[in-house]
């Protein structure tokens, strides 16, 4: 792709070239912004390789990213990774002058050339783009745990179900198949030299017989949706196969077909026989799995085709997550009464005050009053979106629609109660306190406070759907680090958003903080808040853990036990 557009752009301007008076650009009306555009159009066909890029083991055998979830979500974090590429290319181009010292880090070699660059006061725009260009190709091109840029792909990979999906349907394959009745009956009859018998399937799961049935099923199922299934590119995909799944399949049956005949084999043989089947059904289970996220945009479609095939990925179990409610509200108590209390306190001793004054002359009162404001700003929308989400989630828990309306929705009604909250409150004890004729006015002024609450309640609800989703990946499959990291990342932004609004703040003429002081206290306090609650939201659900969702190993089933006879 990216050698087509750069051929395409070649031969358009290649006319220009030839006729150009005093040099190429002269002839190209608003040169720069021409050349920036080219560059993130390169820049986005390289982002997007890039999330395609790492094949993920899943059964042994290395999977590309796309058949590991839904092509309605992978195709919105690829979206959403390309535009956060292009965002990072733009502010590499506009603070190109740092970007040396990051390269040295990366790769020495490039320091010095790319240096020199810099070090000419007036580099030209197209040199500024090579430079950048070659740094956010280094970038795209090195796989590493500190690549900031790529950890954003895996960031994105987690959110989009990369490859919790696809592993969890592997495990349930593999570990709690129920072939349907009318499989059972069906498949003798539609496949008699496969010499299965309607009764296998019901024998001991360890049997040679009930081994035998089940892989004869899967192969028969995933090779029904090759024959009868809608046309596809899927089954022509190399990694998959599927020639030699079949291949395998027919030399298999070859030394099962004797056994069930009644040929008599040693303990040996029959050992290593299932030890085969096992992968074999391994390799199966890869193959369907890939196929069912693969061929099913749709969540409902998804589960209904699963519970064809006989295996549930439905709804788990789950605590209701308001019992949660007062882990929130003390965790939020707390961020605001440090919060205020330690920026108030930075901030007179940055103004000159001595340590033991600044600790002293702090009023109790102006945090007790942040507390209950925050409570209004953070609490009421986080307890009604909790209380909301448990209702919805037992009423139906199969979602007949894309997450990110689900996300949309709760995020209109989360800064609709953050700014009803916060302006009742103000009426109590903020500045606009006994204001109550005036009560749509206040509305409109604290509406501005509602976007960091309303982004913090998707966050909350994202990991809460981790919890009770069977189809998001578990929490604990994170790192600790990667938590943290992850609160802190999501913190940055939050801040991000809210510095546009601090110049609106002003103190009252009843306020003994001054507008400096205030905003300082907002920044700080807003930080202790968000990192606190996404924290919270990371480590208070902890799903329980069970046997088909912990254990999601890629070995064959089989391998290693004992063998029961038929």
């Amino acid at each position: 792709m990216t050698k087509i557009i750069g051929l395409s752009v070649l031969s358009f301007i290649s006319p220009i070239f030839a006729f150009a008076a005093v040099g190429p650009v002269d002839c190209i009306p608003y040169p720069e912004w021409i050349i920036f555009l080219l560059a993130m159009v390169f820049t986005a066909s390289l982002s997007a390789q890039a999330f395609d890029r790492p094949p993920v083991t899943i059964a042994d055998a290395p999977t590309y990213p796309k058949y590991m979830t839904r092509r309605s979500l992978y195709n919105f974090g690829k979206g959403l990774f390309v535009f956060i590429s292009l965002i990072i290319y733009a502010v590499m181009v506009r603070y190109h002058t740092d970007l040396p010292q990051i390269i040295r880090y990366i790769n020495a070699d490039w320091y010095e050339p790319l240096n020199k660059i810099i070090e000419n006061k007036e580099p030209s725009y197209l040199l500024v783009i090579f430079f950048v260009s070659a740094c956010f190709l280094l970038l795209i091109r090195t796989e590493g745990d500190w690549n900031f840029y790529l950890s954003f792909r895996d960031l994105i990979h987690s959110w989009v179900s990369i490859p919790c999906l696809t592993k969890t349907i592997v495990c349930q394959i593999n570990d709690a198949l129920h072939v349907p009745a009318a499989a059972q009956d069906n498949l003798p009859s539609s496949r008699p030299d496969w010499l299965v018998h309607s009764t296998d399937f019901l024998k001991n799961p360890e049997s040679m017989d009930r081994a035998w049935a089940e892989v004869a099923y899967l192969q028969s199922w995933i090779s029904a949706q090759h024959t009868n299934g809608p046309a596809t590119t899927f089954f022509s995909e190399k990694s998959f196969a599927w020639d030699e799944i079949n291949n395998q399949f027919a030399n298999l049956f070859a030394l099962v077909g004797p056994r069930k005949q009644g040929y008599l084999t040693t303990e040996a043989q029959s050992f290593q026989l299932m030890k085969d089947i096992a992968t074999h059904r391994n390799k199966l289970a890869r193959l369907i799995a890939c196929y069912i996220v693969f061929m099913n945009s749709s969540r409902a479609s998804l589960l209904a085709v699963s519970d064809n095939l006989g295996i549930a990925i439905g709804q788990e179990a789950s605590e209701n997550p308001l019992r949660y409610s007062a882990i929130y509200i003390v965790s939020l108590a707390m961020a605001v009464y440090c919060g205020v209390y330690v920026a108030a306190f930075t901030y007179d001793v940055i103004q000159g005050a001595p340590i033991g004054s600044a600790i002293m002359n702090q009023d109790p009162s102006i945090v007790w009053r942040w507390i209950f404001l925050s409570f209004g700003d953070y609490g009421i929308p986080v307890l009604a979106i909790l209380a909301l989400r448990n209702i919805l989630w037992n009423v139906n828990p199969v979602r007949k629609y894309p997450i990110m309306v689900a996300y949309a929705w709760i995020f209109l009604l989360a800064a609709l109660l953050s700014t009803v909250g916060l302006s009742v409150v103000s009426e109590f004890v903020g500045k606009y306190a006994g204001q109550w004729g005036q009560f749509l006015y206040v509305c409109q002024q604290e509406v501005r406070w509602s976007l960091g609450p309303a982004m913090i309640c998707i966050y909350i609800n994202h990991y809460l759907d981790r919890q009770i989703d069977p189809m998001q990946p578990n929490i604990e499959r994170l790192h600790i680090m990667s938590r943290v990291s992850h609160a802190l990342l999501f913190t940055l932004i939050i801040l991000v958003i809210t510095v546009p609004l601090l110049s609106s703040i002003q103190a009252s003429p009843q306020s003994p903080w001054e507008a400096s002081k205030l905003r300082f206290v907002v920044m700080v306090t807003i930080f202790f808040v968000t990192t606190t609650l996404t924290l919270v939201a990371q480590f208070a659900l902890i799903k329980p853990k069970t046997k088909s969702r912990d254990t999601l190993s890629d070995e064959p089933r089989a391998s290693g036990q004992q063998i029961a006879t038929a």
